[in-house]
């Protein structure tokens, strides 16, 4: 979200202020002046070692046979910026029916984020194992306390009920 008549002004401060930058490499990004535009800035601000590439269409632009360039997927900037670009795939991902993080596309968000973070994505990979089991923990203690409560609750009615029979009794 651009604010200020000058664009290339205000480009290089949200780049300046951004640590990482996530392209997302399709045919369409490859033809946007905009895209190239600001991986060029980026690359100058913050180096290309910053730059994360995902690929969510066409193809990489060295598996593109004679007469399909236009399925390449990399922007001209950041093969400029990088020797051979290497993109987290996303390849197939659906909106309506996948999640960024879950199932077939659980590695991929791995990866983006060790890439973020500067980190190994083994390294995320034991921290997300480590935070569900805590959310299992968590949940379990709750539905035992929950069933203790629940448990209390019948013992006193069960109480109540045959201290009533009793007193109905001549």
């Amino acid at each position: 979200d651009f604010t200020g008549p000058d664009y290339p002004q205000s480009l290089a401060k949200y780049l300046s202020d951004s640590t990482k930058l996530i392209v997302l490499c399709s045919p369409n990004s490859r033809k946007s002046a905009y895209v190239n535009d600001e991986i060029r800035t980026f690359a100058k601000i913050k180096g290309a070692d910053n730059i994360i590439s995902v690929l969510v269409s066409g193809v990489p632009n060295n598996e593109a046979g004679p007469g399909h360039e236009d399925q390449m997927a990399f922007p001209e900037a950041l093969c400029e910026v990088m020797e051979m670009p290497l993109a987290t795939s996303y390849l197939g991902f659906d909106l309506r029916k996948d999640k960024v993080n879950k199932g077939v596309f659980n590695g991929s968000w791995y990866t983006i984020l060790a890439n973020i973070y500067n980190v190994s994505r083994s390294e995320i990979e034991q921290r997300d194992k480590k935070r569900e089991a805590r959310t299992r923990r968590i949940r379990r203690g709750i539905v035992t306390g929950v069933m203790a409560i629940l448990l209390v609750a019948l013992a006193v009615t069960l109480v109540f009920w045959r201290q009533a029979v009793e007193q109905q009794l001549p």
